[in-house]
C-alpha cells in the first residue's frame, strides 16, 4: 500500500493500526510512539486509518452554481478552451477571470478534456442537395442564465445547383 504523508505527520499506517488495536491506555501509547495523547485519542476513535482531506468543505468562490454549470456546459458541449469560455461568458458573469474558469474546471476534472469527450465529437455529414427554398434549422437550448432559458438557432439555406 502506497501511503502519502504530509510533512508534519508523526504516524504512518502501521502505527495508526497498532494504536487502534491496542488495549494499552492512551498515555502509555503516547509515550511509546512519542506523540501527544490527543493524537492517540484521535486515531483510536477514527473509523478509517487514512488522513482526512484538508480541502475546505465550503469552498469560497464567487461563482454561483448556475455560473459553474454554464462554464461546464461550454467546456463539454463546445470543447472550448479557457480563453474561449472567458470571451463567451464575460458579458453574462460579472467579475469573471480566466483563473476562475480554470479553478472551476479543475474542481470538476475538466481542466484537461477527457478522451471520451474528444472522441464523442459528432461526425460531420454532408447535407443532401435540395432545391432552392429549403431551410435546415437546428435548435439547441442553453443552461439557464438569470433564471431564463435561452435557445440557439442555426439555419442552413441551400443555394441550389
Amino acid at each position: 500500500m502506497l501511503q502519502k504523508l504530509h510533512r508534519n505527520a508523526k504516524t504512518n499506517y502501521l502505527i495508526r493500526k497498532a494504536i487502534k488495536e491496542s488495549k494499552l491506555p492512551i498515555t502509555h501509547l503516547a509515550s511509546k510512539y512519542n506523540i501527544s495523547w490527543l493524537t492517540v485519542k484521535k486515531w483510536k476513535e477514527r473509523v478509517d486509518l487514512e488522513d482526512l482531506s484538508s480541502r475546505p468543505i465550503n469552498l469560497r468562490t464567487t461563482l454561483t452554481k448556475e455560473d459553474e454549470d454554464l462554464i461546464l456546459f461550454e467546456r463539454k458541449k463546445f470543447k472550448k478552451s479557457i480563453e474561449e469560455i472567458y470571451l463567451t461568458l464575460d458579458d453574462f458573469i460579472p467579475k469573471l477571470y480566466p483563473v476562475k474558469i480554470f479553478r472551476c474546471l479543475a474542481r470538476y476534472g475538466l481542466s484537461v478534456l477527457p478522451e471520451e469527450l474528444v472522441k464523442a465529437e459528432r461526425k460531420i455529414r454532408k447535407f443532401k442537395k435540395y432545391t432552392i427554398g429549403y431551410l435546415h434549422i437546428d435548435a439547441l437550448y442553453t443552461p439557464k442564465i438569470n433564471k431564463k432559458r435561452m435557445y440557439i438557432f442555426t439555419c442552413i439555406d441551400s443555394e441550389g445547383d
